[in-house]
């Protein structure tokens, strides 16, 4: 029995059919389900920082422009979604000289998509979650509409 409060079942009423027609119509088989999605923004929305994703929707394969926002921007319901996108490089200012500094989180986010069970890929600095198979390597790895999004302030809410 499905939970309507869960995060990842907002919007499900009104996107299950054109989902389950796309997976359908698509042959599509489900690579990860309510309960992984749930481990992984969970995770994501406790964590120091906020990696940037983008998403690829099933029905239409409208990929989305990259986002930092773990709580309202999100592609509710999850099982439209075909795969996400997470960059894995961390930008930071170190004060007060100004030095950028790079964190790769690449193995921490490896290493906690295998706890979870969740299906994914590196190529260059971006992993890449399947929710279907088989594997859509549409822009993979992003060339069209990769924005490193610059946090100014960012310190400020620390």
């Amino acid at each position: 029995m499905q939970n309507p409060h869960s995060i990842v079942h907002y919007g499900i009423d009104d996107q299950q059919q054109s989902i389950a027609n796309a997976v359908k119509n698509g042959q599509w088989v489900s690579a990860a389900n309510n309960t992984k999605w749930s481990e992984l923004i969970t995770f994501m929305q406790n964590d120091d920082w906020s990696p940037s994703y983008r998403y690829c929707w099933i029905s239409n394969k409208f990929i989305s422009n990259w986002d930092v926002e773990w709580f309202g921007h999100l592609p509710y319901p999850f099982a439209g979604v075909l795969w996400l996108d997470l960059s894995t490089l961390e930008h930071q200012i170190e004060k007060p000289w100004g030095h950028k500094k790079i964190i790769d989180h690449s193995a921490r986010f490896k290493n906690l998509l295998v706890k979870i069970g969740l299906e994914f890929e590196q190529r260059e600095d971006v992993i890449r979650i399947w929710g279907y198979l088989p594997k859509d390597e549409t822009d993979f790895p992003p060339q069209t509409n990769f924005v490193q999004p610059h946090h100014i302030f960012s310190d400020t809410w620390k």
